[in-house]
């Protein structure tokens, strides 16, 4: 999706949120998934991105939706990894925020 919107030459008046995850999970669950990349990857998922991610986009390619030129682009960063942006309070937060202002 990232690649289609970021071909679209016409400017786009349509709203958009992005909710990002930056994906910190506890030392534990961290060690458990570094274990499972490097299993099946054999990098640390931080190595595989080399930035901060959500487990499966990094959080610059989020960003950089249209190089940052989508006047009716919200992105709201979130600490949550990809599966859990409606689990958390600042994930439907930010929707209910972007609902009511849009």
């Amino acid at each position: 999706m990232e690649q289609q919107l970021n071909a679209l030459r016409e400017p786009s008046n349509v709203p958009y949120l992005a909710l990002i995850g930056e994906n910190v999970p506890d030392e534990q669950e961290r060690n458990r998934l570094n274990r499972l990349a490097g299993k099946v990857l054999h990098e640390t998922l931080d190595a595989v991105f080399g930035e901060p991610n959500d487990m499966v986009i990094g959080v610059s390619s989020m960003q950089g939706v249209r190089g940052g030129a989508y006047p009716a682009f919200a992105m709201n960063l979130l600490p949550c990894d990809h599966f859990r942006y409606y689990d958390i309070p600042q994930g439907l937060a930010a929707v209910k925020q972007w609902i009511i202002g849009s």
